[in-house]
């Protein structure tokens, strides 16, 4: 495993939160999002509820986007914060569901009535590709296949 992808492994394991970016039309919307991985970080799992405008995005729109940081709003994140922007396509996950689930609330416990609720959805995004800048100009991209 390559640098990029221990970082990547590390900052989905440690960071709870994230920023999902869909698109409508021509207009972006973001949204936080409490977000998990599974152990070959080929998805991303996080749930919404059906009526959101998030999910509507996704669903006329599957190519999203996910930010995961980990600023601490100090000066000091000039320097040393780490931000990962996910490329990938979303969609509701219908099959294996309880696996994704227990992915989801191994990291949220949290979220059981959340998740439970007859209009939640749980949404994975299978990762294309991933971008890791630090100190707010070095960029680079890797692709998930390793």
């Amino acid at each position: 495993m390559n640098e990029e992808h221990k970082l990547f492994r590390k900052l989905c394991k440690e960071q709870r939160f994230a920023v999902v970016a869909t698109q409508s039309g021509t207009d972006p919307y973001t949204s936080l999002v409490a977000f998990s991985a599974t152990k070959d970080l080929s998805y991303l799992i996080f749930a919404t509820l059906r009526q959101t405008k998030k999910f509507t995005n996704i669903i006329q729109n599957p190519k999203i986007s996910l930010l995961i940081d980990n600023r601490e709003n100090l000066s000091s994140d000039v320097k040393n914060a780490i931000a990962i922007t996910v490329v990938g396509m979303a969609h509701e996950i219908k099959d294996d569901t309880q696996r994704f689930i227990d992915i989801l609330l191994k990291k949220h416990p949290y979220l059981v009535e959340f998740i439970n609720n007859k209009d939640c959805a749980l949404i994975g995004l299978s990762v294309e590709k991933f971008f890791i800048a630090r100190q707010f100009q070095q960029t680079t991209r890797t692709y998930n296949k390793t």
